[in-house]
């Protein structure tokens, strides 16, 4: 069955491959003269589709994560998945599918994805922003356990990304950083909020998560 998987993914990728370097070759051939500087090279196929096959790997396992996180939680905050909800009717109605253009009018919905990838970030690997020892500071005292970056941070609140007035989002703190930063950024930053957005908007358009018996564990592992 696996390598079946793999083949099917070759195939899609070799299919693509073939594409873009068809156009490749029609655009340098359209843009350059005998008397160029330049010359065409073609780089061998094999990295290419293992590098983007690696891209697709990353990105369907994240976001598969995110969302998993995601359903868990709205599962135990009701309250939450209505006001995701109301927003929704409100501002697309349900005689349509929610669109990329919808992000704008949906900043509560926004606000909680933001907030997952707060409370359980994909890759939480980064800093720790609590003190992992009793430690000190110049003349200052810092007990195991002080924690500085979040008010409430086990609290899952996407209130914190919106703006005073509710209708805007906003980022409390310059330690969210989900996805890395500087030129270790994640690559799918965009296309995963992009589909973070698209997967919650419709599922949540068209169905009630009710709370299950037990409810799910909200600790998880690494």
């Amino acid at each position: 069955m696996l390598r079946q998987c793999f083949s099917v993914r070759d195939k899609l990728l070799q299919k693509k491959y073939e594409e873009h370097k068809v156009n490749v070759h029609i655009h340098y051939y359209k843009n350059t003269n005998e008397n160029s500087e330049y010359s065409l090279v073609v780089i061998n196929m094999n990295p290419v589709l293992m590098t983007v096959g690696d891209i697709f790997r990353a990105g369907v396992e994240t976001t598969t994560t995110v969302l998993k996180w995601s359903i868990a939680y709205l599962v135990h905050n009701p309250p939450v998945q209505r006001k995701i909800q109301q927003e929704l009717d409100n501002k697309t109605g349900k005689d349509r599918h929610p669109q990329l253009s919808d992000r704008g009018n949906l900043p509560y919905l926004e606000a909680t994805i933001r907030e997952v990838l707060r409370i359980r970030p994909v890759s939480p690997l980064l800093i720790p922003h609590v003190a992992l020892q009793d430690t000190s500071v110049g003349e200052y005292t810092v007990q195991k356990g002080t924690r500085k970056e979040w008010k409430n941070p086990e609290l899952f609140d996407p209130g914190r990304f919106l703006n005073e007035e509710g209708d805007g989002l906003c980022c409390p703190s310059a330690s969210y950083l989900p996805f890395g930063a500087g030129v270790r950024v994640c690559l799918g930053e965009a296309l995963a909020q992009m589909e973070l957005f698209l997967f919650l908007s419709w599922i949540l358009q068209k169905f009630t998560m009710p709370a299950g018996q037990p409810l799910s564990d909200l600790q998880g592992n690494l």
